[in-house]
């Protein structure tokens, strides 16, 4: 039997072989077309499809095009937060310098961190940023009993050598103390 060949069949073999689809349908005009790569390829009406007949219309082709230099904006401004991020990763992990926050939140002379069974403490305990034990309470006479006293409460899955980071409150008189000791050495 003989079956009619499709509009689709024509396409492919006409792509396949740089053939002109108006000279195989009816002979007019220029035999052979320009050699394209593989894949999609452009035409002044729009864009073709290697593996469909599929035409995209300029006014479609045109709507695509905007909206993919908007998400190149985007992605330049995407870029732009990153090298943000990493420059604050870096000052916050790679530097010794004092941020201009905290350097005018501390005066030069900050005296020492004291704390006496009077005063009221509020203590917290971060390992990998979270928070493995807090409290608020009175009757604390150095840092070690606070120190102790969080890590009663830690879980038992912490592993040795690992970094716990402290933070202290005197509630008192504001004064803030942060230090980290390591499992297995300072606690």
């Amino acid at each position: 039997g003989k079956q009619k060949i499709t509009d689709k069949t024509i396409g492919k073999i006409c792509h396949a072989h740089n053939l002109s689809v108006e000279w195989v349908k009816s002979g007019v005009g220029s035999m052979m077309v320009p050699a394209t790569t593989k894949g999609n390829f452009f035409s002044p009406d729009g864009i073709y499809a290697e593996d469909s007949e599929v035409l995209i219309g300029d006014a479609v082709l045109k709507e695509r095009i905007k909206n993919l230099q908007q998400q190149i904006q985007d992605l330049q401004g995407e870029k732009k937060a990153w090298r943000l991020n990493e420059k604050v990763i870096d000052f916050i992990f790679f530097s010794d310098a004092t941020s201009r926050r905290m350097a005018k939140e501390q005066p030069e002379d900050e005296g020492l961190f004291r704390i006496s069974p009077k005063m009221l403490i509020r203590a917290a305990a971060f390992f990998q940023g979270k928070c493995l034990a807090n409290f608020e309470d009175i009757g604390y006479s150095n840092i070690e009993e606070v120190t102790q006293a969080l890590v009663a409460k830690f879980p038992a899955d912490i592993p040795d050598r690992s970094m716990v980071q402290f933070k202290i409150v005197n509630l008192d008189n504001g004064k803030v103390y942060v230090y980290e000791h390591q499992k297995g050495k300072g606690f």
